[in-house]
């Protein structure tokens, strides 16, 4: 990454693509598979994965479909229905434009059929959508819709409302116009939660009407123009939640949820095909023409391919997957070894690393290993435990995880995977359950000649954790506290063999503790007013944020270079950069001054810097699953600041300064913009303020 350049930039803020998909298609020739995320249609190469087109739009979109193998037809919330063409050089144009009113919540396409539902304040239809743009109304639907409460077929349209199917036939002559069916289906142990036991999913192809129960009950019904949906001529029980399902038109039944696994069922015929495993629940099913090919959308936003015929996963979209339970949401770190993207918490149990430039996920590493059934029913008063990866650290060798099965419980799982030939392949080396909860880790960025890395629990306490002839051993022998303060935070191990810590001295003060590693010595003690929140090596300092501003050290003699008496967020990996509120700015850490500011939209939670060709963008985390990045453009614009304090330049500081004495450049503490210009202030006065004498 380039050092920031002296003239300015104009940083862009776009909101990281991909972050929720709301469906799936696959065009008629089996080639390509369309996903809308907010106000974009990505389409992707079944194949091999790989995004070719990202069609923006003016307003978030409501759904997509494809008229042919090369024309594809987006709808926004405005009612806009757009016709593109797809060509082989990875353009999408505009072919046409319909207005087809307000109030559109959702279209798509099932057997041959367009679909909208048009929603007003007091009630929900479901019309079918002409080529024209002209709608015509065909049913109404409950106030709590669903993507898989309704389905249409050529000849049938399928509607769940509680625990009663309605199905109405659209062919005329039809023997039996309209028909339904009302749940009786009954648990005794359930009681009172009997009432919560409704129809959620349907599907309906040409003749034929599937539908589940909140239990996982399946119920089908054949021959309905003829026969109606009076009495199910069969059903299934193999899920514990209602699944998503699917008819095929060659008579099979496809159905997946909670369990993370796809079921295959030839209607009548024994028991199902299964492809256990999945990486999270599956949410939505969409089958190609032909029934070939099925995709998967499943819960953690993540898009599977899955052969038919086999039973097996043809390709993963590269699309962002998140945590659908809170956990780990924050999670950035930075890879040593693949400085263009970003390691961030995606589902429970996995981590990611994300091409932030391009909103894509090339890789996806599992940690958990475990695979439940990653959804609580409360009508079954069961409550699962789930495994989230809450920490990881990396270097340029070895990848260190923790994780955690239930909110509450003081114990984690620590493990250490080793760097195969690709670097974002990985060999679990070791694994064990803490009896403490692990708050910390601290690695050398290069781990292969002699790998060892610092584990610090919740009780303060830090423990080595390296490699023997005998294998991975915890070494008791050089755990490290220091008087019994409390733990804040801690550094990466430098280059040198150097640890900073931060602890808690008083309600008022901290201490950063630098150590040696190779004996657990300390070497330098620097008290500061406030509290720690992070620390980090620079290049050549030891930069500290606390409460009461932020510090800078030089590395080699501990000498206070500069601080900044404004409480922000910093972080290095690898330019310097800090962030308050919504601004977030690029700082020079020679001297302390800001480089380059920007503002983001919304408060900022965390940032990370990461390679973007000759420059660096940055990726941002405002809560939960929502992030956004900043690029910049080499456009001049005028240079902003925030005020620092900045100690004499090193030829005049003296060796080492008292540590104790630091305290007595608080006659400059305060707020940034009440600080009078350092030009206005006598040399004198700042040497004896900032560099008192040791008598």
């Amino acid at each position: 990454m380039k050092t920031p350049k002296a003239k300015d930039s104009v940083w862009h803020e776009t909101p990281l693509r991909g972050a929720k998909l709301i469906n799936v298609a696959i065009d008629p020739s089996n080639r390509l598979v369309a996903t809308c995320s907010d106000k974009e249609c990505l389409i992707f190469d079944v194949k091999t994965s790989e995004r070719h087109f990202c069609i923006d739009h003016p307003s978030p979109l409501v759904g997509s479909y494809f008229s042919s193998s090369n024309q594809i037809v987006t709808v926004d919330a405005t009612g806009v229905m757009r016709k593109w063409s797809l060509d082989e050089s990875d353009d999408a144009s505009l072919i046409s434009s319909v207005n087809l009113g307000s109030n559109i919540s959702y279209v798509g396409e099932e057997d041959g059929s367009v679909i909208a539902i048009i929603s007003n304040k007091e009630e929900t239809f479901l019309d079918l959508v002409k080529e024209n743009g002209e709608m015509e109304k065909v049913c109404d639907l409950p106030e709590k819709w669903t993507q898989s409460s309704f389905s249409v077929s050529s000849k049938l349209i399928a509607v769940c409302q509680g625990k009663t199917i309605r199905v109405i036939a659209r062919q005329k002559d039809s023997k039996v116009p309209e028909s339904s069916y009302e749940s009786r289906f009954h648990i005794d142990y359930l009681k009172e939660s009997n009432e919560m036991n409704v129809f959620e999913s349907v599907h309906v192809r040409g003749d034929t009407v599937a539908a589940a129960l909140t239990i996982g009950r399946i119920f089908i019904w054949s021959d309905v123009s003829t026969l109606g949906v009076n009495r199910a001529t069969q059903s299934v029980h193999w899920h514990k939640s209602a699944p998503a399902i699917a008819l095929s038109s060659f008579g099979g039944l496809f159905s997946g949820g909670g369990e993370c696994v796809l079921c295959k069922w030839k209607l009548g015929k024994g028991a199902p095909m299964m492809l256990p495993r999945l990486s999270s629940p599956i949410h939505r099913l969409s089958l190609s023409n032909d029934d070939a090919l099925i995709a998967l959308l499943l819960d953690d936003n993540s898009v599977v391919m899955i052969d038919t015929a086999a039973m097996g996963v043809q390709t993963r979209l590269p699309t962002l997957s998140i945590s659908t339970r809170g956990k780990g949401d924050g999670l950035m770190e930075w890879d040593p070894m693949e400085s263009d993207m970003v390691v961030v918490g995606g589902r429970e149990g996995c981590l990611q690393w994300i091409h932030p430039a391009t909103s894509t996920s090339p890789f996806i590493m599992d940690v958990g290993l475990e695979n439940g059934v990653d959804r609580d029913l409360p009508i079954y008063g069961v409550t699962q435990t789930f495994h989230s990866v809450y920490l990881s650290r990396f270097s340029r060798d070895h990848v260190v995880t923790v994780e955690e099965k239930r909110v509450g419980l003081d114990r984690c799982r620590v493990r250490v995977w080793e760097r195969m030939n690709t670097s974002c392949s990985f060999n679990l080396l070791y694994s064990q359950e803490m009896g403490t909860r692990v708050v910390d880790i601290s690695l050398r960025c290069s781990t292969a000649s002699n790998p060892f890395f610092l584990l610090t629990d919740s009780n303060g306490r830090t423990i080595i954790l390296r490699k023997s002839a005998n294998g991975w051993i915890v070494d008791s022998k050089k755990d490290f506290s220091w008087k019994g303060a409390t733990f804040k935070c801690a550094s990466g191990i430098s280059l040198d063999g150097l640890w900073a810590v931060g602890y808690s001295v008083s309600s008022h003060s901290s201490a950063i503790v630098v150590v040696d590693v190779n004996e657990m010595r300390v070497m330098e003690v620097m008290t500061v007013s406030g509290e720690v929140l992070s620390l980090d090596w620079g290049q050549a300092n030891l930069i500290a944020s606390c409460t009461s501003g932020v510090y800078a050290w030089c590395w080699t003699t501990f000498i206070l270079r500069w601080r900044v008496a404004q409480r922000c967020s910093i972080k290095y990996h690898p330019i310097l950069i800090a962030w308050i509120d919504k601004k977030i700015m690029i700082i020079d850490e020679d001297k302390g001054i800001v480089k380059e500011s920007m503002e983001s939209l919304i408060p900022i939670k965390d940032a990370i810097p990461f390679h973007h060709g000759d420059s660096y963008g940055i990726l941002v985390n405002h809560s939960g699953n929502s992030f956004s990045v900043l690029l910049s453009s080499e456009i001049r614009m005028p240079r902003r600041r925030i005020r620092s304090i900045r100690v004499s330049s090193m030829e005049t500081v003296p060796s080492s300064i008292p540590q104790s004495l630091i305290h007595s450049s608080s006659c400059l503490a305060g707020p940034v913009h009440m600080l009078p210009p350092l030009s206005l202030v006598a040399p004198s006065f700042i040497q004896s303020c900032l560099l008192p004498s040791r008598s």
